[in-house]
């Protein structure tokens, strides 16, 4: 991929459904620029708040609808 941001480690029980290995394509349509971008973004979720992520996984872009960790 050209754009986006790769996740490294997702950790054990991810808060947003991402995986090792996703790359963030977008947050609700924002495209992050970087990893500190995107971080800016989903901190500005509030607790319960759905939230749609376009990611790219096993080479193909799947969208993950989920809510923001309380």
């Amino acid at each position: 991929v050209t754009t986006g941001v790769l996740v490294v480690r997702a950790g054990e029980d991810s808060p947003f459904g991402l995986e090792d290995g996703d790359v963030v394509l977008s947050v609700d349509g924002r495209v992050p620029a970087h990893a500190q971008h995107l971080g800016r973004i989903l901190r500005s979720y509030q607790p319960g708040e759905k939230v749609k992520l376009r990611v790219q996984r096993d080479r193909k872009a799947i969208d993950v609808e989920t809510t923001a960790p309380r």
